[in-house]
């Protein structure tokens, strides 16, 4: 048994569901046909009464007939708009049911273990009945090279926020700059204090990068959102000269 098996073991033990907290999980989604069904099913197997908002980001594929024939909420947006874009617009949406957990998956899920969704369920809740602004990251391998290849945190985009983390999101004036591959490295700098690796969620995506060419398409626009970002840090200190930098903290 691998080291990654022993993991996903524990991770299915698990004795009492009742009393989930209100939960909205956003999957943000572009072609992705082959496999936006199949993650809906696995969600659906852990058994865990959630909902599930699937934002079509400007798909050209059968994506949102797929999604709509599992029976599941679409927002589609009407031109590509990349990671990020799908994620705020669904994070608006998710915030109208009064939730009490947000979670954002991928819509390439090979394995979502029950545990792991309940408990990254659980910690965000329990920040969000304690008005405390939290996000988590769960740890998260890709299935291309037989669950080897390991997600760093800063680049994983499996994550649960409480809902006043959701709240300081949608009210940042920061939020436009990160876009596609850029969103989980402003979430990781915009959250860089109140950030908690969720050490007991595992999942399991098929690969992060499927065409060539989109390892050196994430690194241009990680680095296109630092440039924008120290843009905005100088004008920012400029103005504010007594504030914390905004060039430290994206505050």
């Amino acid at each position: 048994m691998t080291f990654l098996d022993r993991l996903r073991s524990k991770s299915d033990r698990v004795s009492n569901y009742r009393d989930l907290p209100e939960t909205v999980i956003i999957i943000p989604a572009w072609n992705e046909e082959k496999y936006i069904g199949k993650t809906i099913n696995l969600i659906r197997d852990t058994r865990l009464n959630v909902r599930i908002i699937v934002v079509d980001d400007g798909s050209r594929d059968k994506t949102v007939n797929i999604a709509r024939s599992k029976g599941v909420e679409v927002v589609s947006l009407l031109e590509n708009k990349g990671k990020a874009g799908a994620f705020f617009r669904g994070l608006k949406e998710a915030v109208k049911y009064n939730p009490e957990a947000i979670i954002i998956l991928d819509a390439d899920m090979l394995e979502v273990p029950r545990k792991s969704l309940f408990n990254l369920i659980l910690n965000a809740a329990h920040y969000s009945r304690s008005q405390k602004v939290q996000m988590f990251v769960a740890k998260q391998y890709e299935g291309a090279h037989k669950y080897g290849n390991f997600c760093p945190t800063n680049l994983t985009g499996i994550r649960a926020f409480s809902i006043p983390a959701a709240y300081k999101l949608l009210s940042s004036k920061f939020k436009s700059l990160p876009q596609r591959f850029a969103l989980e490295t402003f979430l990781t700098m915009y959250f860089v204090d109140n950030t908690i690796s969720c050490d007991n969620a595992l999942f399991v995506t098929h690969q992060a990068y499927r065409f060539e060419g989109d390892y050196d398409r994430q690194a241009r626009e990680i680095q296109l959102f630092k440039n924008n970002r120290s843009k905005r840090a100088k004008i920012f200190d400029k103005f504010y000269p007594n504030r914390s930098p905004l060039r430290a903290r994206l505050r």
